[in-house]
Order: structure tokens, then C-alpha cells, then sequence
């Protein structure tokens, strides 16, 4: 008797790539994080100046830290839902999750590691520009988005 998992042979389930997310999904989950991280952002940065005056004259010591808390926010926003789910809000909603290239649950430093390569400059256009959808943030890693249905070995 065959060994069958959702109808699929266990030796499908092997490689994460038959089961890697399309440019599609990506793009859908950049569009909804962006728009986490900013509500995030607008709130942190509410909290953070509520009592400055940014109509000041010499204001770019708080436009500074503006910046920089957005970048924080970014960096922490994935770096800890993706180490505590496996996934940030956009693919919980569109059903992905991330993996290593050999399909296991990756390390807190790949993760860390996914979120810094965020900053490359002109890094959310190498998705479109790669054969896999994949981009720097996840090559540079070994990291693969995939369908909620690849098993690990290791689930969150």
C-alpha cells in the first residue's frame, strides 16, 4: 500500500518547491504586511511623539528617529511573528509559510538574517526578477515560502 498524504504520493512532499508560493501570493503578502507594519509604525510613532512639536524649526533630530523607528518596525514586525508562526500576518492570510530550501523550520538567525537582507536597496523588486519566486531576503538565507500544506518535520 502506498503511503499517501492529501492524496499525494509522500515522496512529492519532499521537495518545498513543488509547493513554493507564486510571485502572485508574494506580491499580496508584501501589499498586507506593508500595511501592518505602517499601522504599527503610525501607532509607535503616535505613543513615541505624542507630547513633541514637530513643527518645530529644528525638527530633523525627530524626523531622524521617525525613520529609524520605521525601520524597526519593519525588522521587528517579521522578525517576530515569522519566529514565533512560522508566517507574518499576509501569509497567514494567504495560507504560506516560510521553510528552509531543505523544508525544515528555520533558525532565529535565518530569520533575523531574512529580515536585515529586507534593507538591500531595490530588494522587493528581485522577486520579480529571480526564476523562483523568491527574493534576496529569502536566497541569501536559504529560505522558501510554501502552501501551509508542506508538512515540517518541526511545526511551530
Amino acid at each position: 500500500m502506498d503511503n499517501l498524504i492529501l492524496d499525494q504520493q509522500v515522496s512529492d512532499w519532499v521537495d518545498p518547491k513543488n509547493y513554493i508560493a507564486n510571485k502572485g501570493t508574494r506580491f499580496v503578502n508584501y501589499l498586507i504586511d506593508r500595511m501592518v507594519i505602517f499601522g504599527i509604525y503610525v501607532v509607535f510613532a503616535t505613543i513615541l511623539f505624542a507630547r513633541e512639536n514637530l513643527y518645530q524649526e529644528d525638527n530633523s533630530f525627530y524626523l531622524g528617529i521617525l525613520v529609524i523607528s520605521y525601520y524597526f518596525s519593519t525588522f521587528f514586525y517579521y522578525g517576530i511573528t515569522e519566529a514565533v508562526w512560522g508566517k507574518s500576518v499576509g501569509k497567514m492570510l494567504t495560507k504560506t509559510k516560510i521553510v528552509t530550501t531543505s523544508g525544515k523550520r528555520p533558525e532565529l538567525i535565518s530569520i533575523l538574517g531574512r529580515s536585515l537582507c529586507r534593507y538591500i536597496p531595490l530588494e522587493p523588486f528581485s522577486v520579480l526578477f529571480s526564476d523562483l519566486p523568491q527574493g534576496w531576503h529569502d536566497s541569501i538565507p536559504r529560505i522558501l515560502v510554501v502552501d501551509d500544506r508542506y508538512p515540517t518535520e518541526d511545526e511551530w
